[in-house]
């Protein structure tokens, strides 16, 4: 019953469905096959659906940890309220109705309320940009770089020696992994653009257009970003893409 809910309420609103979870465990507890499922697939959705708080946690503490989860993951909670068909529970539906869409809005601001202090703190709002990963060992978590930090700074090298998109592609061998092999030329030439603009490889880190100086290691300097970008100051790279430069807390 849950599900169909839940499945309805993604139709009405046009959420495009990832996947659904049951999990017969109990809401007291972090560590259940539902979250483990969860994690699996929270880095392809922004929102994490259920009919009510108490079936997804039962405790603050449970659902601060689930709450945290999303966040790391750029996805957000979101609330239904379960059907009632009878008349006499009417009253009772609306109720949950309301109450829905306070705690839905009381979450959401709660959520950019977060998201703004940690941004604040030179943090990553957003999922790990490519080259990047989270260390969650830390808190907050600090984006740490992976195994494809190496391949970013070629990517930054060989653009700022005016190398073309594709050339790139070719050269550094990318987008050969199964989902990828399939993308037109533009798609990949847009996903490159999308990682040569990304300040967060100069050490920034953006939320809401406001740029502040990150706590992570820079995958290349200002000379070379600069280049790979057309552009002859940093001041003049932000004007192009709208962000404010703001001092850290």
């Amino acid at each position: 019953e849950q599900q169909r809910i839940c499945v309805r309420y993604c139709q009405d609103k046009r959420y495009s469905l990832v996947t659904v979870i049951s999990d017969a465990s109990s809401g007291f507890k972090f560590d259940r096959p539902g979250m483990e499922e969860l994690k699996k697939y929270l880095p392809e959705a922004n929102i994490v659906l259920a009919t009510e708080i108490d079936r997804i946690a039962r405790q603050d503490r449970v659902l601060g940890k689930i709450e945290l989860l999303c966040e790391q993951n750029n996805a957000k909670l979101e609330f239904v309220f379960e059907e009632r068909d009878t008349k006499g529970s009417t009253l009772i539906s609306d109720v949950k109705v309301a109450t829905a869409k306070e705690e839905n809005y009381m979450r959401m601001m709660r959520v950019q309320r977060g998201k703004k202090a940690k941004h604040s703190l030179g943090g990553h709002i957003a999922r790990a940009p490519f080259g990047y990963k989270f260390d969650k060992n830390v808190r907050p978590s600090q984006l740490v770089p992976n195994n494809d930090h190496g391949l970013v700074q070629s990517i930054f090298n060989l653009r700022a020696d005016n190398i073309t998109y594709m050339q790139i592609v070719e050269k550094l061998s990318l987008y050969t992994s199964k989902k990828q092999i399939g993308l037109s030329d533009v798609a990949k030439i847009m996903g490159l653009k999308k990682i040569i603009s990304n300040p967060v490889y100069l050490g920034y880190v953006s939320f809401q257009g406001n740029l502040r100086r990150g706590k992570h290691v820079s995958a290349t300097d200002e000379k070379i970003f600069l280049k790979a970008n057309k552009c002859t100051s940093f001041e003049e790279f932000c004007k192009r893409n709208k962000l404010k430069l703001m001092e850290n807390n």
